[in-house]
């Protein structure tokens, strides 16, 4: 839908930008020093410091806006002095920041007027959420990258005759990636991508995201 409606850009970018201010609540050092030494005391910094790259295609290029987010191994004690992080409670709050992300951007797109609905993974969990004017045709012309990797899923269960754990699937996520492109335009690729769709699909779509 940022296709043609911009606004949707910028309703990503303030949930990314929330959901990484939450993530910094959980910034901490482990402290080393005085009865701590052998312990697993830690001190919460508050704290990180990190960069965002927006991207805006999958890697079989498909609309699909996406931030990567790298955050430096490094905090600030309240003491000014720079430490590593604390792993453990930083790493354990993404999957938590995940969902302030998906949470904040369906507010978002509320406020700009769009109907949602849930979306589900393989075993029923919720695991985001789906603008309703977008057809499930559309969903699927779109996901070609879901696809292959479901097809790559499905192949390997009928081999083993059994139902692919989650660590396995995301194995096969990984594995079955192709390289990324490196020489691209944003306006030759919009034009690739609107080219998938009908006039009519254009006309439709165009409307609801003005």
């Amino acid at each position: 839908m940022s296709l043609f409606d911009q606004r949707l850009i910028e309703a990503h970018r303030r949930s990314v930008a929330f959901a990484m201010k939450e993530l910094e609540r959980f910034a901490a050092v482990r402290i080393r020093s005085g009865a701590n030494v052998n312990t697993q005391n830690y001190e919460v910094t508050g704290n990180i410091v990190y960069v965002s790259f927006q991207h805006d295609i999958s890697r079989l290029l498909d609309p699909q806006r996406h931030t990567h987010n790298e955050v430096c191994n490094v905090t600030k004690t309240k003491d000014g002095i720079y430490k590593v992080l604390e792993n453990f409670e930083i790493c354990r709050a993404i999957r938590y920041c995940g969902r302030v992300y998906q949470n904040m951007l369906a507010m978002e797109c509320r406020k700009l007027g769009y109907e949602i609905e849930e979306s589900f993974d393989f075993r029923g969990n919720v695991k985001g959420f789906e603008i309703k004017s977008v057809s499930p045709e559309i969903q699927e012309r779109f996901s070609k990258r879901t696809r292959d990797i479901d097809d790559e899923i499905a192949r390997r269960e009928r081999n083993l005759g059994r139902t692919q754990t989650a660590a396995e699937r995301h194995e096969i996520s990984l594995g079955t990636r192709s390289f990324k492109l490196t020489e691209s335009d944003s306006e030759s690729m919009r034009n690739y991508q609107l080219e998938q769709l009908s006039r009519k699909e254009n006309g439709d779509i165009g409307k609801r995201g003005t």
